[in-house]
């Protein structure tokens, strides 16, 4: 049986992504096969991914997102080198990625696990073969508004019984990954990353409840647009769509996961997560007695 490849997934607008990639894909010369690609040509990506062993993405979330779809129906794991902004699913910083690498490659990771998303869209709330669409989710699906003026109106149910509907800017489902992305930022809770829930946050509702609702991994979670309004869909912030009045989406967990390599403590995620907004820094004896004294 041939070895299964390396794969080298960079974002190309970032400056350092080329330039590292072929360095990472150079080290591993004669010992794996490997592959380079930016992370927009799905379609390499995609027939690449089914004979890799591990990818390595190179850029921010955003990056990860987009290969984190291929990796996911492959069952490759992938190691995150941080070349973006936040990076909360990233591993690895630029300036480690060389000299880290070999031990990844050797199997001396652990592998997070993380939940991923079924996303069905049904046309004026059909369901037949013909009709619905599916998507694979790592973060959420967002339904929001068009029209900058004009409020979007969301029906949404758990297991078929009615929980509210909303006159909001949008109405996100998010997993656990998704919690520290667009529903942090619309005042949502945040999930650990290898729980089994799913999160629905509705952004700005008027004359409603504003708080995130949890439900359990294998709740279906349909939402269903308005008879008078025209909206559309975005799905981890790279797959977008319209949506027409009467149209309806089903959130439900998949069976499919995302596979991260991790090397440090299976904690990492809590001081990760107030380091990267920046609330991390830990308080020294002395700022503690300083504290203390003006308190």
């Amino acid at each position: 049986m041939a070895q299964r490849s390396v794969g080298f997934i960079y974002n190309q607008r970032a400056p350092e992504a080329v330039s590292l990639a072929t360095k990472l894909a150079d080290y591993c010369v004669g010992e794996y096969p490997t592959w380079q690609c930016d992370a927009s040509d799905a379609h390499t990506v995609a027939a690449a991914m089914k004979e890799t062993q591990l990818a390595v993405v190179l850029g921010g979330d955003g990056t990860i997102l987009r290969v984190a779809h291929h990796a996911a129906l492959n069952n490759v794991p992938i190691l995150g080198v941080n070349l973006g902004r936040v990076g909360f699913m990233t591993e690895l910083p630029p300036s480690e990625a060389l000299k880290r690498l070999p031990s990844y490659l050797r199997g001396e990771a652990w592998t997070e696990e993380r939940m991923m998303a079924q996303v069905s869209v049904l046309p004026r709330g059909e369901k037949t073969a013909a009709t619905e669409q599916v998507f694979l989710s790592l973060n959420e699906a967002a339904l929001g508004r068009t029209l900058v003026s004009r409020l979007v109106f969301v029906a949404v149910s758990v297991d078929g019984a009615h929980m509210a509907t909303y006159a909001a800017d949008a109405v996100i489902v998010a997993t656990p990954t998704g919690s520290t992305g667009y529903t942090l930022s619309a005042g949502g809770a945040v999930l650990h990353p290898e729980s089994k829930t799913l999160l629905i946050k509705p952004v700005a509702p008027q004359i409603a409840l504003n708080a995130a609702v949890v439900v359990h991994e294998s709740a279906v979670v349909r939402l269903t647009l308005g008879q008078d309004d025209q909206s559309s869909l975005n799905i981890d912030g790279f797959i977008n769509m319209p949506l027409a009045p009467g149209d309806s989406l089903e959130v439900r967990g998949s069976e499919h996961v995302a596979r991260f390599l991790r090397m440090g403590s299976r904690t990492y995620f809590y001081k990760m997560l107030f380091e990267r907004l920046g609330f991390g820094k830990p308080i020294s004896p002395d700022e503690r007695r300083t504290m203390s004294d003006k308190s």
